[in-house]
């Protein structure tokens, strides 16, 4: 399973007829993984800070839009789901 901006970041790269070639495309299942997400670790200052810097980018600062970009995002970054595990 990818995501979907994974999923075109594939097939732009060499190869991706390829891909297209043999994949399919769910275009209306429901999330089934994030494809990132970073709350293994037990509350501290450490991930509080990470949570505040993360949550505090502006896709429309174009400081942060490049790794915003990168990661998929559209908007704004997105809180972890904790239901469907």
């Amino acid at each position: 399973l990818l995501s979907d901006p994974m999923y075109r970041r594939a097939l732009a790269a060499p190869g991706g007829e390829a891909l297209a070639a043999q994949t399919h495309v769910l275009a209306d299942a429901p999330p089934a993984f994030d494809h990132c997400q970073f709350d293994a670790l037990e509350a501290s200052w450490k991930t509080e800070a990470f949570t505040k810097a993360l949550f505090s980018m502006d896709i429309q600062n174009p400081a942060h839009t490049e790794v915003m970009r990168l990661e998929g995002i559209a908007k704004s970054w997105a809180r972890p789901r904790e239901e469907g595990y």
